[in-house]
């Protein structure tokens, strides 16, 4: 029995190492234009992209691929001094899908703010937000539901809030992003300090780059790597009794049709 639980420690670990080296450079050329139809999103190359428009409504810049149980990072900047506004990052994207200023949305939305500011009585705090769209939201609901921290299910859940000064952006500097995004866990971290944790059950889909009000805006180097995060069936098993591990949270996620779960036999060995 020890051995059988030694094999499986081995594999598991040979499994992380592999992993490990498994990390891919999107492709921002297969990228599209969403939301704000006013954005000007222009490509450097295939992994640099510079939002160059200073846009109220909402802008974004999406991946083709929807993804789940992946870590994502990257490289955001400002560059310019002028302004002080929001940009940041979407995941579990499906909507927009066409180029408008009213539309449906449906994504969680890491954003950005460097400094304290209101628009038209609105006011936005320098910091950090982790929020959930679902919605149709118009362009003059915008002010409401995408500047200030409006909490108005379903259209804005507003799931966590970290202000205070200090706690801004800063024009010029290269923050190193992180995310981690499975079907039962978000984390988000910048500069490699923890922002946001946040647990329940989400579903996949694609990542990408958000502005709102802030221009000459940098995304690059961004990447994803997938990874399993093995649930075992039960958490003791006896010898001739069967466990299965399985990639994915059951509680929170169906088992896609092109994997199934390991199972290991506990034998007398």
């Amino acid at each position: 029995m020890l051995r059988n639980f030694a094999t499986i420690l081995l594999i598991l670990i040979t499994f992380n190492i592999i992993g490990q080296n498994c990390e891919i450079a999107f492709d921002l050329r297969q990228w599209n234009k969403r939301g704000s139809p006013d954005a000007n999103w222009n490509l450097v190359d295939s992994s640099n992209v510079i939002n160059a428009s200073y846009v109220f409504p909402s802008t974004f810049f999406v991946s083709p691929q929807q993804m789940i149980n992946v870590k994502i990072r990257g490289t955001m900047s400002v560059e310019t001094s002028f302004d002080d506004d929001f940009f940041g990052i979407v995941f579990g994207y499906k909507k927009p899908t066409n180029l408008a200023d009213d539309n449906d949305y449906n994504f969680f939305l890491f954003d950005w703010k460097a400094k304290t500011g209101s628009v038209s009585g609105y006011a936005a705090r320098e910091g950090f937000r982790l929020s959930y769209y679902n919605g149709f939201i118009s362009r003059a609901d915008q002010k409401i539901l995408f500047w200030s921290p409006e909490n108005s299910p379903p259209k804005r859940r507003l799931i966590k809030e970290k202000y205070g000064s200090g706690l801004g952006w800063e024009p010029y500097r290269k923050y190193e992003f992180e995310l981690i995004y499975t079907a039962s866990h978000i984390l988000i971290s910048i500069d490699g300090e923890v922002i946001f944790e946040h647990t329940g059950c989400f579903e996949p889909g694609s990542i990408g780059f958000y502005c709102m009000s802030q221009e000459l805006t940098r995304f690059e180097n961004f990447s994803y790597e997938y990874f399993i995060d093995f649930v075992p069936s039960s958490n003791s098993a006896c010898i001739g009794e069967e466990i299965s591990f399985y990639p994915y949270d059951q509680n929170c996620a169906v088992l896609p049709d092109f994997i199934d779960s390991l199972r290991w036999d506990f034998g007398d060995g």
